[in-house]
């Protein structure tokens, strides 16, 4: 990605089709680890040690009074990241087991906090109802 951001300002014109499957690639790499890795979190103390292995983006983990939580493994990227092929992904996994991805773009961790953390809810149901974009339920 660094030699393709080094040719772009070096004024390298790199094929639309070049830039988007690098970005789909990626995209689906990151998408395949986090819908592998979260199928195997049983609990949100799980989701702490993953952080360390996330390489892209990040994994949080939001707990609820019902003692239901909600994994999201999440990767957002601005500030002309589209010239360099970056992507917006977010797979979620809830404690009775669904899991559900998006190409969302959160903003940074401002954003991901306001959509996501700040949520009013009791529940990782209730959670999943209300948040306010689209998801495509994986398992």
């Amino acid at each position: 990605m660094l030699a393709l951001a080094v040719l772009a300002l070096a004024g390298m014109h790199f094929a639309p089709n070049t830039i988007e499957s690098i970005r789909t690639r990626r995209m689906r790499a990151f998408e395949r680890k986090w819908i592998s890795e979260l199928a195997n979190v049983m609990s949100p103390k799980q989701v702490g040690i993953l952080n360390d292995r996330i390489g892209e983006g990040r994994v949080d983990c939001r707990k609820f009074p019902d003692g239901s939580w909600v994994a999201v493994a999440w990767h957002s990227i601005h500030d002309g990241g589209a010239l360099l092929g970056e992507w917006d992904a977010v797979v979620l996994r809830d404690s009775t087991g669904r899991e559900f991805q998006s190409h969302h773009h959160f903003c940074g961790y401002e954003g991901f906090e306001g959509e996501f953390n700040q949520v009013p809810a009791k529940s990782a149901a209730e959670l999943i109802d209300k948040l306010d974009f689209s998801m495509r339920r994986v398992r």
